[in-house]
Order: C-alpha cells, then sequence, then structure tokens
C-alpha cells in the first residue's frame, strides 16, 4: 500500500506531510527544505506572524502594507518618546513636585484642558469630516504636525508660569483633537484599502498589537532616557527636536508609499492629462505612478479648505453659486446636458458647479463613475476658456454652449478608452472619492413669479 502524501500551503510555503512517517518538512518559495529539527524555530516565527500580522498574509493585504507599517512604526516610536518628555512637563506644571500646589488648581486645569479637547472633535468632525476621504494622505500627515505641534505646546506649558498654563494646556487639547479625529479617520482609511479579502477588522486588530509592541518599546526606552535629561531643559528640547525631525520623515515617507487604487481629484486629473495630454507616448499611469505624482504635503491653506484650480464643486446646491446664478445660462445647460446625470455650471474663470441629478428610487445614487466623467467635462471647459484672452464680464450664453458642447463631445470621445485603460491598469473605476455633496437637481424650470396676496 502506497504513502500518503498531503500538500499544504499556507502563505507563501508549502507543508509536505507523509501517512508512514512523523517527519514534517517544508519548502518555501525559493526551494529551500527546512526539515523537522527545525520545528520549535519555525513554530516560534509562524507564532510571530499570527500575532502581529493580517491572516493570510502578505495575499491578504496591499503591496504597499509592509513599508508603510515599518515607517508607521518608526514614527509611532518617536511619537511615544516625545509624549513622555511632554508628560514630565505637564506634571511639573501641574505642581507635581511643588508643596505650594494645590489638587483644586490642577484638577481645575485637567477638567478645562478635557473640555476643550471634546468641543474641539466635535466643531472638526463637523468642519472637515467629508475631507478626510479624498484628502487622506494630506490629513494623514496634517495629523501627525499637529501632533507635533500639541507636544510642543505640552512641553512649552511649564515654562510661562501658572498664568498661561491652563490657557497653553487648552490650546494643546484642542490641537490634540484635530490630531484625534484627522488621525483615526485617516487611519482607517488606510486599513480599508490594505484590507483586499474584506479583513478590516483583523488588519485594525494587528495593528494594534504592534502599536501596543512599539509603546511598551518606547516606555522601557523612555525609561532610560528621562533619568538622562533630568535638570538639562537644553538637552531635554535637543532630544525632542531630533525625534520629530525622525518623526515627520517617517510620516512623510508613509503616506508616500501608499498606493490607493481609487481617484481623487488629482489622481484623475493626473491621469487623464497623462493619457490625452501628455507627450507623444501617452498612456494611463499605473496606480503606482499616479500615486507617486500625487502632492502629499498639505498647502499652507489646506486647513481652510484650499482647492486646485479650476475649483470644481460636486453635488452642491444652486444656492451656493456665489452671486446671482444667470436663469438663462442654467436654463439651457439644463437642456445641453438632459441625457446626462449631471449638469456641469461654470461660475467664473476658476470655478465651477456640478449640479447632479436626482435618480429613480431603487437605482442608487449617481454612481462614481458618472462624477468622474462630469469632472473631465468641466476640467476641460476650463481648459478651453483659458485660453481666450478674458472671461466675459456678463454670461454670453451663446459662447457659453458652444465651449461647453465641445468640452462635452471631446470628454464622450475619450471617456470610454479612459475606462478601459484604467481598469487595465488596476484603477477601481466604480469607486472615487470627489468630495461630493449630498445635494441632488430635481429640475430647471422657467415660471412666471406668482404674486403673492
Amino acid at each position: 500500500m502506497s504513502d500518503l502524501i498531503v500538500v499544504e500551503r499556507h502563505s507563501s510555503s508549502r507543508s509536505h506531510w507523509g501517512s508512514g512517517s512523523t517527519k514534517e518538512f517544508s519548502i518555501t518559495k525559493s526551494g529551500r527544505i527546512r526539515p523537522g529539527h527545525h520545528h520549535q524555530d519555525s513554530s516560534l516565527r509562524r507564532f510571530l506572524i499570527e500575532a502581529f500580522l493580517p491572516q493570510g498574509y502578505p495575499e491578504s493585504v496591499s503591496s504597499d502594507y509592509l513599508e508603510y507599517q515599518v515607517w508607521d512604526t518608526i514614527q509611532a516610536f518617536c511619537s511615544s518618546l516625545n509624549g513622555s518628555f511632554a508628560t514630565r512637563a505637564v506634571l511639573k506644571g501641574a505642581g507635581v513636585g511643588d508643596e505650594s500646589a494645590t489638587a483644586l488648581a490642577a484638577t481645575v486645569s485637567w477638567l478645562l484642558r478635557d473640555g476643550t479637547g471634546m468641543v474641539s472633535r466635535i466643531v472638526f468632525a463637523w468642519w472637515k469630516g467629508q475631507d478626510l476621504d479624498f484628502n487622506n494622505k494630506q490629513w494623514r500627515l496634517f495629523a501627525d504636525v499637529a501632533c507635533d505641534i500639541a507636544t510642543a505646546l505640552n512641553m512649552s506649558s511649564a515654562l510661562f508660569g501658572d498664568t498661561f498654563y491652563t490657557p497653553i494646556l487648552c490650546l494643546s487639547s484642542a490641537t490634540l483633537a484635530l490630531v484625534s479625529v484627522a488621525g483615526g479617520a485617516t487611519r482607517v482609511a488606510v486599513q480599508q484599502h490594505q484590507a483586499l479579502r474584506g479583513n478590516m477588522a483583523d488588519v485594525s486588530a494587528k495593528d494594534g498589537s504592534q502599536e501596543s509592541v512599539v509603546n511598551l518599546s518606547a516606555l522601557f526606552a523612555s525609561l532610560l532616557i528621562l533619568p538622562l535629561v533630568e535638570g538639562s531643559l537644553f538637552l531635554t528640547w535637543v532630544m525632542f527636536l531630533v525625534f520629530t525631525a525622525i518623526h515627520l520623515y517617517a510620516n512623510f515617507r508613509a503616506v508616500s508609499c501608499l498606493k490607493y487604487s481609487y481617484f481623487n481629484r488629482v489622481r484623475a486629473e493626473v491621469c487623464w492629462r497623462s493619457l490625452f495630454e501628455g507627450p507623444s507616448l501617452r498612456r494611463m499611469p499605473s496606480v503606482a505612478e499616479a500615486n507617486a505624482a500625487e502632492n502629499v504635503l498639505p498647502h499652507p491653506l489646506f486647513l481652510i479648505g484650499w482647492r486646485p484650480l479650476p475649483r470644481i464643486w460636486i453635488g452642491r446646491s444652486v444656492s451656493a453659486v456665489p452671486g446671482n446664478v444667470d436663469r438663462g445660462a442654467l436654463d439651457c445647460l439644463d437642456r445641453l446636458f438632459e441625457k446626462k446625470l449631471y449638469v456641469v455650471y461654470p461660475s467664473c474663470r476658476e470655478a465651477s458647479y456640478v449640479f447632479l441629478r436626482e435618480v429613480e428610487k431603487g437605482t442608487g445614487d449617481v454612481p462614481a463613475v458618472v462624477q468622474l466623467e462630469a469632472l473631465f467635462v468641466a476640467l476641460s471647459f476650463h481648459a478651453r476658456s483659458s485660453q481666450q484672452m478674458r472671461w466675459p464680464k456678463a454670461v454670453e450664453v451663446d459662447w457659453l454652449l458652444r465651449e461647453m458642447k465641445e468640452a462635452m463631445d471631446d470628454v464622450d470621445v475619450k471617456f470610454g478608452t479612459f475606462k478601459a485603460e484604467a481598469e487595465a491598469q488596476g484603477w477601481r473605476i466604480n469607486e472615487s472619492q470627489l468630495g461630493s455633496g449630498e445635494v441632488r437637481l430635481v429640475s430647471v424650470k422657467n415660471a412666471m413669479p406668482t404674486r403673492i396676496e
């Protein structure tokens, strides 16, 4: 009777088992055979992989997972060390070690700090909640810069005496609230991108385990470093600046290595221009190339809602258009886009509004691919109009319709090619983050004003 041979695959390795033998060995991708006497080491390695990496790694996560986690580990370690410096300064400012300090004063400062942070989190989530999706990389980097600013404020709180201690602590808490909202939300988006098999919970749990190990390592390092810098304000700040520099660099490298396969405004424009407006050898950029072309450094006016020119607002209300909407132009544009699920209305040389139509109930909302098409129509229109000497002071309906129709026809011809090329490069054409609002256009009608008695 012949032996039974069982071959199993677990991630990147294969295990061979024989029915008549207790001998066990595995074969890696490189073809290396690991005999049975290495079984104990293999078990330890397997435990570490299962404890700190998602099930099925590396096939179950995105290709940028390992690089991102390495840089994220470095930045988390530096952030924890800086946090220990800040904790010491805050406790010193609260009166720890000072016989004249009272517990009531410290409690009041702590309550004011916590209250400021809670209010700030609510306000910031309301103000910038949606923006965290389509500018994920920039907000991720912003959160870490804000974290360093908050740490610096905490460290300086004890330097300005009792008068400014509580206000500085509250300002630091408000800054940390931005970190909490922006950092937490963007972390979820990153983990959603990394999870390829619907295993986001596992990816999140293992990320928490990795972070716990990093924080434990930073804790032991802090126990060694803090006694060395005790009594030396200069050395403390030098160490803080060194760790801050490493922290910022690691964060920059972390967000730069992310390769999102869905379109936001920047990545969509990069791909469109490369395919149709590039040099003679025109082609669709790969996911990695388009992400590399995206600038991850926030614009100086990023926090107050800066957007690249031309500014294109999708899914907003007609009432959001600054100034008076030209009723004749809007009516003509509505008829021009009659067969589309959107209407593009240019408000000036540098801005356009895309009004999304209401779709029939049960058919879902306006698809992401349609919103992407509307974005390209608006971009094409502005590219044409910017070549003119001046933007007309009053809306010239004939000129507007002519330019918009040419832009729409141009996109209609090219968009099928764009979709095919994008899907071939691995882009998820049916998913996008263009910052669309929730207002939907039901109808546009000319009506005589009704007299109110």
